[in-house]
């Protein structure tokens, strides 16, 4: 044939030449406007099974190249050995399956040391853009915000939180500056999000407020998560056994098994009780021990970066609702048996069933109970209730604490996270701290932190918002913080003055009445008797419409709504035992958990 001339040869590079631009522009277009359709058109929930599958695959592909790699290894050596024995070459396919075994170990290992470094730099300790800019502008007193939706002042947000209302009286004490509030912080989001996200924050500001500690678990575990607990769980293959095992001998498989679970954190558990009364926890010992760890360095990192840049950092210890909200899980000891445990549950269930006709002999029972299985946290919380509605308020407040501090899915910040606060402010003679829980329990009725001062779990109410700003506004001025004027006395929040100039009207008090009734909603199903979370959802639903329809919050008497703290310290809209509703079905079947054997 004879050769191609000259022009052919030149429309065949100039065809080459417009297929590759044809395909650069496809994989442009594919990567641009891809995912924005993917993200439009595929639902959340199927992104995330597709994200974890894959993710799966990826551990599952590298864990039969290392089991390829060591066999190819191995039968070479053992083909090699014979042939050395006989007096005969090595085979060809030895020597193959050896190049092939240690190429494939040496991926595997470049894989793990990747991951490794991986792991190592997204929960790194980072360093703070703003402490190596300019100082703050004389002319204007900038309060930051960093944290969770407590620092937000959810359910207010965004019309008031503790650093607007520390800001806006910051204003009366230096009126020739101007103030501004900005917030690094994000609902749902644990200490180390709000450490990421600060250390690209920039400007350097006056006061920087930290609230954080209440999604420590929750923005790592999700719901359903469970965790080989039980030391009678048989010795067989187990999903968390093995990603135990896995997560700890390989960081790929730790980073991958970690990036799985947090894809199925925010994904809402279906309208139904599926766990049960004896659960397991979300989390293992070591694992909670690094997170105490890891928060303490940080609450001290940022601390300490705030007094080297000369911001004055105000530390607010988060503060949960101890009356007002039932645990999430609760566990025994782990020694229990299969046997003991459906025992001790159909016992539970007949000492609950007795709570309302013969309050004492459910006293009697819970805490016989509780003497052999100490770790309870739902007996120690019924135990709780009955012993404040006969006003035994110093058994009440120690059941309370202690169901709090044993939920195996915690909610609200736990003693060993807010002891970081303490320690880092004892370490550092320039935090203002915050002791929200202290403030709160000498504030409520018979002090017992409850609905009067939160309105959920972890949100306080308008008047528990004013109450930690006042004292961050008294610590300031009794330290002389920003060269507070000697002589000028810390200025006093009023509510009425509040709520007129955050402008608290009827459709804000309808907004935090149905984020309060949502709150209830998304975390109902996440414990193994969902009626009263359900029932404090439609009592905050019903304040919604009565507020809509004209009622002043305040003549709905609901503990803690309103700019006056509640005129009948005893409404509660929480149902006095017996809760309503059918019973809970006395079957040890339904009533233990054996999903994390």
């Amino acid at each position: 044939m004879a050769d191609a001339t000259p022009g052919s040869k030149a429309g065949l590079r100039r065809v080459r030449i417009a297929l590759a631009a044809s395909l650069a522009v496809a994989l442009v277009l594919a990567t641009s406007i891809g995912p924005m359709w993917y993200q439009a058109l595929v639902p959340t929930a199927t992104q995330r099974a597709i994200h974890a599958g894959a993710l799966r695959s990826v551990l599952v592909a590298h864990a039969l190249v290392l089991l390829a790699s060591s066999g190819a290894i191995g039968a070479a050596a053992l083909a090699s050995g014979r042939a050395r024995r006989d007096g005969r070459r090595r085979p060809r396919w030895a020597v193959a399956a050896l190049a092939a075994g240690v190429s494939g170990l040496m991926a595997v290992g470049l894989v793990e040391a990747g991951a490794a470094g991986y792991r190592a730099w997204i929960h790194r300790m980072p360093g703070l853009a703003m402490e190596s800019a300019p100082g703050p502008d004389p002319a204007t007193l900038t309060v930051l915000a960093v944290g969770e939706s407590s620092a937000l002042g959810e359910p207010y947000h965004p019309k008031i939180s503790v650093a607007q209302m520390v800001a806006w009286k910051l204003g009366e004490v230096f009126p020739g500056r101007k103030v501004a509030v900005e917030f690094c912080a994000v609902g749902g989001m644990s200490l180390e999000g709000a450490h990421a996200l600060l250390a690209r924050v920039g400007r350097r500001p006056d006061v920087m407020v930290v609230c954080s500690g209440h999604n420590e678990f929750q923005a790592r575990f999700s719901w359903e998560r469970n965790t080989t607990y039980y030391l009678d769980d048989p010795l067989r293959p187990d999903p968390s056994r093995l990603a135990d095992l896995a997560r700890a001998i390989s960081p790929l498989a730790d980073v991958v098994l970690e990036t799985v679970e947090r894809q199925r954190v925010d994904v809402a558990p279906p309208p139904k009780a599926t766990r049960t009364l004896i659960d397991v926890p979300c989390f293992t010992e070591p694992e909670r021990a690094s997170m105490v760890a890891d928060f303490g360095r940080r609450l001290g990192a940022i601390a300490g970066a705030c007094r080297r840049m000369g911001v004055v950092p105000v530390l607010v210890i988060p503060v949960g609702n101890d009356a007002g909200f039932d645990p999430s899980r609760s566990v025994l000891d782990s020694a229990t048996p299969r046997g003991d445990r459906d025992r001790i549950a159909v016992e539970f269930q007949a000492i609950r069933d007795r709570e309302a006709d013969h309050p004492d002999e459910a006293i009697a029972g819970y805490r016989a109970l509780l003497d052999r299985q100490p770790r309870f946290a739902e007996a120690h919380f019924r135990l709780a209730r009955l012993a404040e509605a006969r006003g035994d308020n110093v058994e009440a407040r120690d059941r309370y604490h202690r169901a709090r501090e044993l939920d195996s899915m915690p909610m609200r910040c736990p003693d060993d996270f807010q002891d970081a606060y303490r320690v880092a402010a004892a370490d550092n003679d320039s935090v203002v701290l915050i002791d929200s829980p202290k403030l709160f329990a000498g504030l409520s009725p018979r002090g017992l932190t409850s609905d009067h001062l939160l309105h959920d779990a972890q949100h306080p109410t308008l008047l528990g918002y004013m109450a930690q700003a006042q004292q961050v506004l008294d610590e300031m001025a009794r330290r002389g913080s920003l060269n507070w004027p000697k002589g000028t006395p810390a200025p006093i929040l009023d509510a009425d003055a509040c709520v007129a100039h955050f402008q608290i009207d009827r459709p804000a008090w309808t907004s935090v009445c149905g984020n309060v009734a949502n709150f209830y909603r998304k975390i109902a199903y996440i414990r193994f008797d969902p009626r009263e979370r359900l029932n404090l959802e439609q009592t905050w639903l019903k304040a919604t419409a009565a507020i809509e329809n004209g009622a002043l919050p305040e003549s709905l008497h609901l503990p803690g709504l309103g700019r006056r703290p509640t005129e009948n310290p005893a409404a509660d809209p929480r149902p006095v035992p017996p809760l309503p509703g059918p019973p809970i079905e006395a079957n040890p079947a339904s009533l233990t958990n054996e999903a994390g054997r």
